[in-house]
């Protein structure tokens, strides 16, 4: 289930609970103490009502070993790094003339790893791929979002709340309307764009949290979708903004989240150094696009982790038939086919 529905999980069931074994992916979420996902994990273990805890993590650390306590608080209820993150921070670490939390040098440093040793692995060495990790997020759109996506594919005339109304003559207009609906905005007759969902943004975060500081790069296809995701995330920077010391910026880790759409940031570019996350907001039709994107940090001399792909993929849309086609099963054609016997059968 997702994070956001744990806390009303717990609540929900904590006098009737039968489950004896929590598994929490992407468990940097519950580096901070005040959230109620924290406190809805903290309740389990405190009541004893989950006997096995396993927290799976690509960034245990995300902005430095004081990230860890909370973590592993929840797994040993304080008996590895002290019992309250006061006495933890009090241990180990110290504050600079600007107020910052450093850590009291190398010895303190491998203490702390010499306690955690016992209750954490590490697959990094044991598991690597020589291709790039695809990963598929199907997106699920709002019962709203989904009725007016059916009725623009069903009608290709589609009147939004704001009164703004959007209209598709042909087949190559419809299928560009519905692939932006599905990223979250679709432009109307004026010209302007109306956003539709958050859906896709809501996930980026998640993302970017999981990244904790690693570069990222983000493709997308339509404008609207640089505008919202600048919007929504300010550390976002567009490619045309970057000049000529983009490589250098980037590969350096000075530019969080670059992005660009893979017509104008696919050829040339050696980022290999800065990052290893992609995200595609927005798939493309273009294969050549799509491979030359991902070779912007895959199969490059220097890269040394494993390339993550994650595409954003919205249930019972058009992303769908793109994925298809990215994926060597349907050629173009055959894709627009598969899309429009889907439609026919509804």
């Amino acid at each position: 289930m997702n994070w956001e529905n744990l806390p009303w999980l717990v609540d929900e069931f904590k006098l009737v609970w039968k489950w004896d074994t929590l598994v929490l992916d992407e468990a940097s979420k519950v580096k901070n103490q005040s959230t109620a996902k924290y406190r809805a994990v903290k309740e389990l273990r405190m009541k004893q009502l989950v006997s096995r805890l396993y927290e799976l993590t690509g960034s245990p650390a995300p902005n430095g070993l004081k990230d860890v306590w909370a973590p592993v608080y929840l797994m040993d209820r304080g008996r590895r790094l002290g019992r309250t993150q006061e006495a933890f921070i009090n241990r180990w670490f110290f504050r600079d003339r600007a107020g910052q939390l450093q850590i009291r040098g190398e010895p303190a440093q491998l203490e702390i790893n010499d306690r955690v040793g016992d209750i954490v692995y590490a697959l990094r060495s044991a598991v690597t791929h020589n291709e790039p990790i695809i990963n598929r997020i199907p997106i699920e759109l709002s019962s709203q979002a989904m009725a007016e996506y059916k009725q623009l594919e069903n009608t290709t005339f589609l009147e939004l709340e704001n009164g703004e109304e959007v209209t598709a003559a042909t087949a190559a207009a419809i299928t560009g309307k519905l692939l932006q609906y599905a990223s979250g905005a679709v432009y109307t007759e004026r010209p302007e764009w109306v956003e539709t969902h958050k859906a896709k943004l809501d996930v980026l975060h998640d993302i970017m949290e999981e990244a904790a500081g690693d570069p990222v790069i983000v493709a997308y296809n339509s404008r609207h979708e640089l505008y919202r995701i600048q919007r929504e995330f300010p550390q976002a920077v567009a490619i045309e903004d970057c000049g000529d010391d983009l490589e250098d910026n980037f590969n350096a880790g000075r530019i969080p989240m670059l992005v660009m759409h893979p017509a104008s940031g696919g050829h040339g570019l050696n980022l290999q150094f800065g990052g290893a996350t992609i995200v595609w907001f927005s798939l493309t039709w273009n294969l050549e696009f799509y491979e030359q994107l991902i070779a912007r940090l895959h199969g490059r001399h220097g890269q040394d982790r494993d390339v993550i792909v994650h595409q954003l993929i919205a249930n019972n849309t058009l992303d769908e038939e793109v994925d298809l086609r990215l994926s060597g099963k349907a050629s173009v054609q055959e894709a627009l086919m598969i899309a429009a016997e889907r439609r026919r059968r509804r």
